[in-house]
């Protein structure tokens, strides 16, 4: 049976996050230039209800002339030449691309490789994507994020972040 590393919901981070709509998630960071919140809660504003899990979920409005997104800022250790999946519940106010980022990190801190999902074309519904990866030579750590190519700025909504170990096997899709 696979074992989950990290179950990362929007609300991780102080036991106030409810408080916290409109500001920088602690848990997560946004990657070049893209602006992330935490979505509000319902009842509250026209971006009400935007999540997945019955919580909230990290509103991330990305920028137009860079591939832009966000992470999550804690790296699990994971072993080299082992097999990880990655799972994220996304949607978009309005329809854009994105991928899965996998960023594999040695001991020194530094960056090994990075790899991609294929492109997602995000819609107004949540749907769960993943992207299964090996991690490469040299990696003893994993930083997950949600990253869209340079195209028009748009808002895309990310929630359940999951990382799952598959040696021996993983979580079957759905």
């Amino acid at each position: 049976m696979a074992a989950a590393l990290a179950i990362v919901p929007v609300t991780a981070g102080p036991a106030q996050a409810h408080h916290r709509t409109g500001t920088e998630p602690t848990g997560f960071t946004a990657t070049h230039g893209a602006s992330i919140a935490v979505t509000p809660a319902c009842g509250v504003a026209a971006v009400s209800c935007r999540y997945f899990d019955g919580r909230r979920s990290l509103r991330v409005t990305t920028n137009a002339s860079t591939a832009s997104g966000t992470v999550i800022t804690r790296r699990p250790e994971i072993s080299a030449g082992q097999t990880y999946k990655l799972f994220a519940r996304l949607r978009a106010d309005t329809p854009g691309t994105v991928r899965l980022r996998p960023n594999w990190y040695n001991a020194a801190n530094a960056l090994v490789s990075t790899g991609e999902s294929t492109t997602i074309t995000a819609t107004t519904n949540w749907l769960e994507w993943r992207l299964t990866a090996t991690a490469p030579a040299g990696a003893v750590r994993v930083e997950a994020g949600v990253v869209a190519p340079a195209q028009p700025s748009f808002t895309f909504h990310a929630d359940t972040f999951q990382l799952n170990h598959c040696n021996p096997n993983c979580r079957i899709d759905t």
